[in-house]
């Protein structure tokens, strides 16, 4: 058995689409036990911030505070992966991937972040790859996998345009995420193209409960089309799932939701260092909550621009992207009642400098602009940084970042 370091990085596994968020990490570092026809490889990246997240022009009481200052971890991770090689190119392999909690909680219900990450087991070879376990569905080929806007995955997470493109005003639902229970399969690449198709059961099995409906089974299913040749990189995904319960808008009340998602985007990289992307999304929820006498649906549509430029080992990136205002009767008929005045616009400049492949000083700052009846907020950090919790309607949330990443 031999142990050794490997800096050839990930880009076979990227290859399967075995590793979905690791794209960007294609550099990576990793240590490796192998004996010939097993190994293992050892891996992981922390990646720190000081932050100070501030909201305001909301003219309801601000819970949590108005301003807090904090450390965030974003995206660290220790990522286990093995493989063992049989006859005819078939391969077996196990990934595990676990959140690093190096700072602070960011999630105060997960208690147990060991393969809370991309973990699951699977076969691959000439056929392409299948794996069963918990797996990141739809909301990674914008950022990760065709790296249409990436600038966060070795950075601040606050500098994701995600902030727009991966929800919607009135909920904390994200579109698409990482399940549970998920069965997927990953075409071989043709002439740059790689296809996707996952089946998700995310309930483990219980039932959810809507007055007047029949139980509910949290389902979903993705396709995805992929393509990389030279400098561009695409993809479109759609996902449907249904079964799943969020309240009505602006109530208590539980609904038997059904979300489908088309997400689409582009990135290409100029010789010369420039990197110019668009990611577009559009979202329709459709509630169901008889005891109420609701059955109706709200869409929006949200795009965003990200660019990068390095130089050196300078990178700089820019993000302007947009959230509409939503269509459709839910929220007309909600407390709310109209649909105006609920998109939002996010902005996001960021600074790195390479100390070497592996490791970068970074500084940022983004900012999500509301509308009156708009509570988008930063991604993943919930109202100034507590998850789960939207920032107030009509608040305007930006974070200052300083911080280090690094990997191995």
């Amino acid at each position: 058995m031999e142990l050794k370091a490997n800096t050839r990085g990930v880009a076979r596994a990227l290859a399967g689409g075995m590793c979905m968020l690791c794209a960007p990490m294609a550099a990576l570092a990793e240590f490796k036990i192998t004996d010939g026809a097993n190994e293992l490889s050892i891996n992981f990246w922390i990646d720190a911030q000081a932050e100070v997240v501030k909201g305001d022009g909301s003219t309801a009481p601000a819970t949590p505070p108005s301003t807090r200052a904090r450390l965030n971890q974003n995206s660290s991770e220790l990522r286990f992966t093995g493989t063992r090689k049989f006859d005819n190119n078939l391969q077996a392999f196990v990934t595990v991937g676990s959140e690093m909690r190096t700072l602070s909680t960011i999630d105060a219900n997960v208690t147990n972040t060991f393969g809370f990450r991309n973990t699951g087991i699977g076969l691959r070879g000439s056929f392409g790859e299948v794996a069963i376990g918990r797996w990141d569905v739809h909301y990674q080929y914008y950022p990760a996998v065709a790296a249409v806007d990436s600038a966060y995955l070795t950075g601040p997470i606050a500098w994701a345009s995600g902030s727009v493109v991966a929800f919607m005003s009135y909920s904390t639902d994200l579109i698409g995420n990482r399940y549970a229970n998920t069965l997927r399969y990953n075409t071989p690449t043709f002439a740059g193209f790689t296809g996707y198709a996952a089946f998700t059961r995310n309930d483990g099995g219980t039932n959810n409960t809507v007055t007047g409906l029949p139980n509910q089974q949290d389902r979903g299913s993705n396709l995805a089309l992929t393509y990389r040749n030279g400098g561009l990189s695409a993809f479109a995904s759609y996902f449907d799932r249904t079964g799943f319960v969020l309240p009505l808008p602006y109530t208590a009340t539980n609904s038997a939701v059904h979300q489908t998602s088309l997400r689409a985007g582009a990135k290409y990289t100029l010789p010369m260092g420039l990197a110019i992307g668009f990611g577009v999304d559009q979202t329709a929820n459709r509630h169901n909550a008889p005891a109420s006498g609701v059955d109706a649906e709200a869409k929006r549509t949200a795009w965003a621009v990200p660019v990068a430029y390095r130089l050196g080992g300078h990178d700089l990136s820019a993000t302007y992207g947009s959230a509409g205002n939503a269509s459709g009767d839910l929220l007309v008929n909600s407390p709310l009642g109209t649909n105006d005045q609920t998109g939002a616009k996010f902005m996001h400049l960021g600074y790195k400098y390479w100390l070497d492949k592996d490791t970068n000083f970074h500084v940022g700052w983004a900012k999500v602009t509301n509308q009156a009846n708009a509570n988008y907020d930063l991604y993943l950090g919930g109202a100034l940084g507590v998850r789960g919790v939207r920032a107030l309607a009509g608040t305007d949330v930006q974070s200052a970042q300083i911080g280090l990443f690094t990997r191995f």
